[in-house]
């Protein structure tokens, strides 16, 4: 099963967004369906971004949530093995494949309840063992009923459900603006954290690229971003205990261009009508689809 974060040291870049439109080609890529379905955890339980974007705000009661996971623990737990229709976890989780034009089992969701908090302070801060290892069961859960993936929507930076998201993956889709708060940001995160978050494939992914070039102080950009960004990450990156990937930089790439759609209205470009999509969607598309290929590639090792 592969089991993948998307993170970003700062909000603002895109990590929800970039996620859902991902999703699309990894069903695609890892052969999901009702029967061994894509989960999706929504980590971020300080905005729910990932809840909102799926449509299923006003369902969060109908089901389980993150924070009630975290606090209760996995319903039935990993005892037995039982059809997925079966068993009370998933039987719990929110049926999002619809929103993906795909099988609507074949992507689940745990969605996170807006103004729940985990920590026994009332906050999301100060979690204990205790929530960390609820997530831990879930994980368990789903390998052991044979899911394609499980997938955890991050929080931001130092945030406890950060650690505990990237601490679980094997694979971390790490998501950036190209600016230099976002580079010696995401760097310092993954060299403090090194304890806790080590031998992870690492994706770099640039997101809402400019393609406009402009000259800023007598340099040329974009390209002075992309060579000051690899140039810094390059050669330190190692000292993490992380493996860092320039899949998306490499040639004539430079991340995920910006959308102006996304400006206004966040959308799944996979299910639009594909013929009415502008030359920015289309590549961004392409770059959706190759990030998804990239995660099947550095996640089937641990196959």
């Amino acid at each position: 099963m592969y089991k993948i974060s998307f993170f970003s040291y700062k909000g603002g870049s895109g990590r929800s967004s970039t996620l859902v439109n991902i999703v699309p080609f990894l069903v695609k890529e890892l052969k999901a369906d009702s029967n061994h379905p894509i989960v999706l955890l929504d980590m971020d339980i300080d905005s729910t971004g990932l809840t909102y974007l799926l449509h299923q705000g006003e369902n969060v009661g109908k089901s389980l949530s993150i924070q009630r996971i975290m606090v209760e623990g996995v319903p039935e737990g990993n005892r037995t093995k039982r059809q997925l229709d079966e068993h009370r976890f998933f039987t719990g989780l929110l049926k999002v494949g619809a929103e993906f034009n795909c099988e609507d089992g074949a992507v689940l969701l745990l969605p996170a309840e807006a103004g729940v908090s985990v920590g026994r302070d009332g906050t999301n801060m100060n979690m204990t063992h205790r929530d960390s290892r609820h997530i831990g069961t879930v994980i368990e859960v789903c390998e052991r009923h044979d899911c394609a993936a499980i997938i955890f929507d991050s929080s931001a930076g130092d945030q406890e459900t950060a650690t505990i998201s990237n601490g679980n993956a094997d694979v971390i889709v790490c998501c950036m603006r190209p600016t230099i708060q976002f580079q010696e940001g995401t760097l310092d995160y993954f060299m403090r954290m090194n304890r806790s978050i080590r031998n992870k494939d690492v994706i770099l992914v640039p997101n809402a690229v400019s393609k406009a070039t402009t000259t800023v102080d007598d340099k040329v950009y974009p390209i002075t971003a992309k060579l000051r960004i690899v140039d810094a990450l390059r050669d330190s990156f190692p000292e993490t205990g992380n493996t860092l990937h320039f899949d998306a930089l490499e040639g004539a790439l430079f991340g995920i261009p910006l959308v102006s759609r996304f400006l206004w209205k966040e959308s799944i470009l996979a299910t639009l009508d594909q013929d009415s999509l502008a030359a920015d969607e289309k590549e961004a598309l392409e770059m959706y689809q190759l990030i998804a290929c990239l995660i099947r590639k550095y996640g089937e090792k641990e196959e």
